[in-house]
């Protein structure tokens, strides 16, 4: 089991019922993990909204998601979500290790202006 802190900004928040920031218990330390707890937390509509149009940042470095995903996660029901992460995730860049007091960030997408 391994804490870490998850940060909202933005839109992101609207589903989150306006928390910005807080403190989550995963039960290991996968990036799959994380998404399962914010699909438990928030719902499925959450997760599809992160990973279609949002930015995550691990510890203040960009995670780099494949562009790819953005269409697979659109196949994802409540009983199909942990398969269609698991494909998501697979690439080794992706396999990263989430550890004690490491800090998340959901960073709405940028619009020009």
């Amino acid at each position: 089991m391994l804490k870490i802190s998850v940060e909202y900004f933005g839109p992101s928040k609207q589903f989150t019922d306006n928390i910005s920031s807080e403190e989550i218990t995963l039960e290991n330390g996968s990036l799959i993990a994380l998404f399962l707890y914010l699909h438990a937390t928030y719902g499925l509509s959450f997760v599809k909204y992160v990973i279609r149009s949002c930015g995550m940042a691990l510890n203040y470095e960009y995670i780099e998601l494949d562009i790819n995903a953005r269409e697979i996660i659109n196949s994802a029901s409540d009983e199909t979500l942990s398969e269609i992460l698991a494909e998501i995730f697979q690439a080794e860049e992706l396999q990263l290790e989430l550890k004690n007091g490491d800090e998340v960030a959901i960073i709405p997408p940028v619009s020009a202006g």
